[in-house]
């Protein structure tokens, strides 16, 4: 779903899409070891330095 579509998207972002479509409040801790179980790691994202 919203990783697949959106690979950059934030625990927060992932959190509050989760509590408005779903109605489910999870943690971000919880979404972060679910992602992890489903073997999606986190990738920290740099911004570009323009030269």
């Amino acid at each position: 779903g919203c990783v697949e579509r959106n690979p950059d998207v934030t625990l927060r972002e992932l959190q509050k899409a989760l509590e408005d479509v779903c109605g489910v409040y999870a943690s971000t801790a919880t979404i972060s070891r679910t992602l992890r179980r489903q073997g999606m790691t986190r990738m920290k994202v740099r911004p570009l330095t323009l030269q």
